[in-house]
């Protein structure tokens, strides 16, 4: 049964409108890139990166430089449009593939093998979940949806005609132009899935979606605010761009330092095209004289992807696909290298330009955001574990706040590490792995993110009254919520 305790949870929202965002309802596009880690951007310090129609965003509006989103691509998708911590709300902690399920238990698998039993994951958003989209339609809104989708049960050519369920428009969106699996097979035509109207052969997909994008402002309801979900299918794999980019960076690697962390041409050339689509977007909003009316928030779903590319099989660019240095870890990995994304808020004439803050903020935030600037409250009762952050948006401060995250993964990218959730307060980071002690108990691990960003000091005997207090935070957090956390396995019989 899906676990909906109406309650306002941690992120009240904030009923009264600053004076400053008072007026007309904006439109509303949220610009979101597929495994873009906090690293991969010119605005956080890529030297390799070229970036500039994401550095035109930042010249006018607040850039974010401890923005969260959760490990894995299918629960930030859902974040995004539920305002809540999709791994403790409605149990869903994983990319949505073939091993995900309805109702989500944990199994009944008792292999002594394995120290732990591990919940399974959710394979579509929740019809219960009122997402942004259907709170804008509701409130006179143009909702549409491009690109990945990510939030449907997995398909394959044997599933083709079934009836797909969570799609775009059983979710708030009237209209949708992308795919509602996990991506397209191939980023050149002819694209490898059912759901998605062909294009003449070699077209690039991520120039198509920004041209179906610019037909839907041309077209719209004049009289009518607009949300525009924008989800990109770069930069995950299969890995492809188009070839005079690439070469454009095999060249400018070989004028490079040594030291470069970041050394793949093909990850530079999808960076690149990535942000010649958000190009496309601001050169039409400037065209049909938008800008000042529309909020823009651009970020992405997880770290980068850092192991290697093509996982063994052999490729061109037989090397990691990006590094998140200086952070640890990456996508699927409760590092910060893995949690820790780009985000940039604009809205010309409301906001300041050139701003950068420090103040940590989550992707469950842009739904309460985007509610305040609308002048529009949420349903009473309504569960938004975000909050507004409009006051950040005029130079003003918000309550701290902790944030948390419920991965329970049988193993991370990083090191092959169990699972786990954390807590982030303050300066302070506490991850508890389930069953990462050595005797099978649970593990915690603190981490002074401000002192030690690459996470490679535990600090947790130093300090264990905070580490006391911060797991009580996280325990209760957990039991509030009803997260469906690992169990010891009885039938363990330890390491074999």
């Amino acid at each position: 049964m899906i676990k909906m305790k109406w309650l306002l949870g941690i992120g009240m929202f904030s009923a009264l409108m600053s004076n400053v965002l008072v007026g007309a309802q904006p439109n509303v596009l949220v610009f979101f890139v597929d495994d873009m880690g906090w690293a991969d951007t010119e605005i956080n310090g890529s030297s390799l990166y070229e970036s500039p129609a994401q550095l035109r965003l930042a010249e006018d509006g607040l850039v974010f430089g401890q923005a969260y989103a959760h490990p894995l691509c299918s629960p930030s998708r859902a974040a995004i449009l539920s305002g809540q911590y999709p791994g403790a709300r409605f149990d869903m902690s994983r990319a949505i593939t073939g091993g995900c399920v309805d109702n989500p238990s944990l199994p009944e698998n008792f292999n002594p093998k394995y120290n732990m039993l591990w919940p399974g994951s959710r394979n579509h958003l929740p019809a219960e979940v009122t997402t942004l989209a259907e709170t804008l339609k509701d409130n006179g809104y143009q909702t549409w949806h491009l690109g990945k989708w990510h939030l449907r049960p997995h398909y394959g050519k044997k599933h083709e005609g079934e009836k797909a369920k969570s799609d775009p428009v059983d979710h708030g969106f009237e209209k949708w132009v992308g795919i509602g699996g996990s991506g397209p097979g191939s980023y050149f035509a002819p694209y490898k899935v059912p759901d998605f109207p062909q294009g003449p052969e070699g077209e690039y997909i991520g120039e198509r979606m920004a041209q179906e994008a610019c037909k839907l402002l041309e077209s719209r309801d004049k009289d009518k605010p607009f949300f525009m979900y924008y989800a990109c299918f770069n930069v995950h794999g299969p890995y492809q761009a188009k070839q005079d980019l690439i070469e454009y960076y095999e060249e400018k690697l070989k004028s490079m330092p040594a030291d470069t962390k970041q050394t793949n041409p093909l990850m530079a050339a999808m960076l690149h095209g990535m942000d010649q689509e958000l190009k496309v977007l601001l050169d039409k909003l400037d065209e049909l004289q938008l800008t000042e009316e529309t909020l823009i928030i651009f970020t992405s779903d997880n770290g980068g992807v850092h192991w290697e590319m093509g996982k063994g099989k052999k490729t061109k660019y037989q090397m990691p696909v990006t590094s998140n240095y200086p952070l640890r870890g990456g996508k699927c990995s409760w590092f910060e290298g893995g949690v820790r994304v780009p985000m940039t808020i604009r809205w010309p004439g409301k906001i300041p330009a050139q701003q950068r803050t420090e103040t940590p903020a989550h992707i469950i935030d842009i739904y309460p955001t985007v509610l305040s600037a609308a002048g529009i409250e949420p349903q009473p009762g309504q569960i938004l574990d975000g909050v507004d952050l409009t006051p950040l948006l005029e130079n003003q401060t918000i309550p701290e706040r902790p944030l948390f995250c419920h991965f329970p993964r049988s193993s991370t990218t990083e090191d092959q590490l169990p699972g786990g959730s954390f807590v982030r307060e303050g300066d302070y980071k506490l991850i508890g792995m389930y069953g990462g002690a050595d005797d099978g108990s649970d593990r915690y691990i603190l981490y002074n993110l401000k002192d030690d960003i690459g996470e490679t000091t535990d600090v947790a005997k130093d300090y264990p009254e905070k580490v006391a207090s911060m797991k009580k935070k996280l325990n209760a957090w957990l039991a509030e919520t009803g997260a469906l956390v690992p169990k010891p396995n009885p039938a363990y019989k330890g390491a074999q």
